[in-house]
This record gives C-alpha cells, structure tokens and sequence, in this order.
C-alpha cells in the first residue's frame, strides 16, 4: 500500500505539477512527517531530548535529570542532575566540589580524575569509570586490562559491575577488562540501543530484542519473550528488561517476582548482587533477597536515578541530594561528606526551599515564592506588611491587645468571659474575666480597663464552692446611675445559687 501511495505522488508531480514538499502524514495526526519525529504514530510527534522517547511519554523532556512532574521548565535543561553509581562495594558520586569515591576504595580508587561536564559513572569492584566531554577516562586497579579503554566515537552510555567495563558507541558495543567467562566477546549486533554490564555478563538491547553473553551459570543469557523491550540490566546472575508489557527478569530465581506489568512508564533498571529496582515517575520499587536492607530500608523518596551494588543502594532524590541505604561496613553508604548547593546560594539543597533559585532559600508558606518575594509569607491570608506574625500561621494576623493569666493553679482563669461597658467613665468599653474555681472552687472575677488593661475591681467569695463567677455578663445601667453594671454568677452559692 505504501509503495502505491508514493507512485501516485510521483505520478502527480509528474503529470500535474505538485510540489517535491507534498505534505505526508502517515500516522494521519496532523503533523508533516517532515516535522513529526514519530512519523508513523498518531500519539507522539515531539521528541525535545531526542532520546526516541516522545514528549506525550517522556518523564523528563529535556534530559536534565529533573522529572518534568517537578521541573518548572520542563523544556529548558538545567545542570541540576548530579551524576553517581553504587559500585560493588563503592559508591562514587558527585558533588559541587567533584567527584568522590567512598567505601571500600583500593587502588586508587578514592582519587578519580577531573572531568569536564560529567554525564555518566561506572563502578565495578575495584575499578570506575567516567563519561564526560573528552570521552571515556578509567582509574582505579588496572590489573586485567580494566583501564585499558578501546577507541570510543561518541560514547553514549558506559556501563561496569565486576571487573569488566561496557560502552555503547557509533562502533556498537565495545567491552573490556576481564574475559574469565567471555563477556567482553560481544556477539554481531544491529543497531545496539542499551548495553548493561553484570557480574560475569552483559546483554543489550538491538533491532532484534535482547542479546546477552559471557557466563550462563543461571540460564541469565536466555532472555524472556518480550515485546519491543528498550532498556536492559545485566547484574548478579540475573538478567531483566522492560518492554511494552512491563518488566521481565531471567536466570536467579529471586528475581523473578518483578513489579507487576501494566506500567508504561518502567525506567532506570538498577541491579544489585540478588535484588533490582526500577523507577516510575519518581517512585521507586525494588524487589529480590533482603540482605543488610537491600530491599527494606530503600528510604521513600520520590528519585531523579536510582543505582545499586553489591548489597546497598543510593538514589538521587528530587532535591538532588544522594541517599543512601543497605550494607555500610565500608562506609559506601556514608554521604556526608558530599555537598550538593545546585543554586550557589551557600545554602545546601536539602535546606534550601528553592534550591533552584539562588535569589531566595527560604518559603515558609512553600507557595513556590520565595520569602524575600512574597507579600504573605506564611500564607495566612494577612499581608506580612500588616502582620506581626508574618512567619508563623498559627497565630491570628493581629497582636492580641491584652494578654491575661490566672493566679493560682486549677483555677480556670477566663472560663466566662463579657463584656461590661464603660464601667469607669474614660470613653472606652471595658470587660471581665472570671476564675470559678478560685480556690476551693470559692471563685473571683476581675473587671479590666479596655483603654489600658489594668484592672479596675477585683471580687471573690470566702465561701468554698460557690463557683463565683461560674458565668458573668454585661448588665447595662441597671440603677440607672449613668454607669453599666455587670451580672457575676455563684450557681453553687447557699446549696441553690
């Protein structure tokens, strides 16, 4: 049908004089195919980041590590992505100050290079490796050829676990370091998309589906049927994908009760030596053997990344901060030393209310308007101009006038309030506060001026249990003496009241 359809454009730009620029929708949902990066499906036609995930799908259009749920300008990349991976017993990860490997760090391991706008980190047992501008730099033990990177044109992807390092390149997919069960013997591959390196294997992911090689001590190379699977993890001796219909695991048993399917948003594959996780819109799951807190202690923090070792885990959380959780006997759990200050501000992300403005660090109402900005900080309604209180909505947008406490402990001081009128003739209405159970339950009242609050006249009853001043109220000019009068209670007074 197709090969009609371009016959009879030919035959009427022959006959008719149509234009070469005849406009071809395929997919028939209103974009050009010349300008629809999806020409032949009818829900996507962006892909901002070029990354073959269309914007309707994509959970960060711009690649800039910030899911576009929480990225204010989900179009417009930002450096706010800071790059990491859990080695095997290593976690190295950058920070504001560089890179940092921490843990159990031999050979040099704790003393990477520098690098010029850092994209990727792979972390085997011993050795790491770094993507940045100038292509792939390696340090850490170079026994085995592990540091001995091969020619990369535009390296896209690295990718290492145990003593062996995987890149995805214009030249396809190169490995080196250790062959002790043919891992680095990758097969014939068309159009590699993803590669991931395990303990003893990698698989990738091409036009023909999942592609795996090296030790096949748990069945881990013969992957699952599956359809149109686009991200791999190759790791213990387990293997998993995702694919249109969700997650599949192969080879370690324990691997195989994955997040149920149904989800087309499965991203960020990470692997451990008996447990995985997997991201969806910033949620991450894991699953597998519970060792050292592997599974159980992964904190709930909504992610940018996600990446596990041998048996820890660290994520980078939606403040850009690392976290993380599991085994910590070589301190590759410990984060203190890292120093995350995205906005330059000199206040780290993780207390810094708007870590991505460098104007401001504080939002006491969290309205997203920095307090410096804000005309109602704590966002009682009551502008901060008018407000004696402007950082604290507990208490009302106006100082009380008059604050007033009891005298003696169990007395209930203001449990009948009212006003009296101008009881004292200064032209300013004044009130009464009662205590009833004033002591021994003999209870008082005091009548305050409203122009000053000092108390004008203070009354009580010598006789226990009378409840004086169990109610009060206003009375007016009862004797008609050109002053209000005030009513006071005794509901208990003489057994009656």
């Amino acid at each position: 049908m197709k090969t009609k359809v371009w016959l009879l454009i030919l035959l009427l730009q022959a006959c008719c004089g149509i234009s070469a620029g005849y406009a071809l929708d395929s997919d028939s949902d209103g974009y050009d195919d010349s300008v629809d990066a999806f020409p032949f499906d009818a829900s996507e036609w962006l892909d901002f980041d070029g990354d073959n995930i269309g914007d309707n799908t994509d959970l960060d259009d711009d690649a800039d590590g910030l899911a576009d749920l929480v990225d204010p300008a989900p179009l417009v990349p930002r450096d706010v992505r800071y790059v990491f991976d859990a080695g095997w017993l290593t976690t190295c990860a950058q920070d504001d100050n560089g890179v940092h490997c921490f843990g159990d760090t031999p050979n040099g391991l704790d003393t990477p290079p520098s690098f010029s706008h850092l994209r990727q980190l792979a972390v085997g047992l011993s050795h790491a490796c770094g993507l940045d501008d100038n292509g792939v730099s390696c340090w850490g033990n170079a026994s085995g050829d592990r540091l001995a990177v091969p020619t990369l044109t535009n390296p896209r992807k690295i990718t290492a676990r145990k003593n062996f390092t995987c890149a995805l390149a214009d030249e396809g997919v190169l490995c080196w370091g250790s062959n002790a069960s043919g891992q680095l013997d990758v097969p014939s591959l068309s159009n590699p998309k993803d590669v991931s390196a395990g303990f003893e294997h990698a698989c990738a992911v091409d036009d023909t589906g999942v592609v795996c090689w090296g030790s096949n001590s748990n069945n881990q190379l013969n992957p699952l049927a599956m359809t149109y699977p686009r991200e791999v993890l190759a790791s213990g001796n387990y293997s998993c994908a995702i694919h249109d219909n969700g997650i599949r695991c192969w080879g370690d048993t324990r691997l195989l009760s994955h997040p149920a399917d149904g989800s087309l948003d499965w991203h960020g594959l990470a692997g451990g030596n008996r447990n995985a996780c997997v991201m969806e819109d910033g949620n991450v799951s894991c699953w597998g053997t519970d060792v050292n807190g592997s599974v159980s202690e992964k904190p709930n923090q909504r992610a940018m990344a996600v990446s596990l070792g041998f048996q820890h885990g660290c994520l980078l959380n939606m403040t850009s901060e690392l976290v993380c959780w599991g085994r910590s006997a070589e301190g590759q759990t410990d984060t203190s030393s890292l120093w995350y200050d995205t906005d330059g501000d000199g206040v780290a992300n993780g207390q810094d209310d708007l870590w991505l403005d460098p104007a401001d660090s504080v939002d006491t109402d969290k309205d997203g308007i920095g307090d410096s900005v804000d005309t109602d900080d704590d966002g009682d309604g009551f502008p901060d101009v008018d407000d004696p209180y402007p950082l604290d909505v507990r208490y009302p947008a106006y100082a009380p006038l008059a604050v007033h406490a009891g005298s003696y402990s169990g007395e209930q001081f203001g449990r009948a309030v009212s006003g009296t009128g101008d009881v004292n003739g200064d032209g300013v209405p004044d009130y009464i506060v009662a205590a009833p159970y004033y002591p021994a339950s003999q209870g008082r009242v005091a009548v305050f001026s409203g122009a000053d609050h000092t108390p004008l006249y203070n009354y009580q009853s010598n006789t226990p249990g009378d409840y004086f001043g169990f109610s009060v109220s206003g009375g007016g000019d009862i004797n008609g003496d050109g002053y209000p009068d005030f009513i006071v209670g005794a509901n208990s007074d003489q057994t009656n009241g």
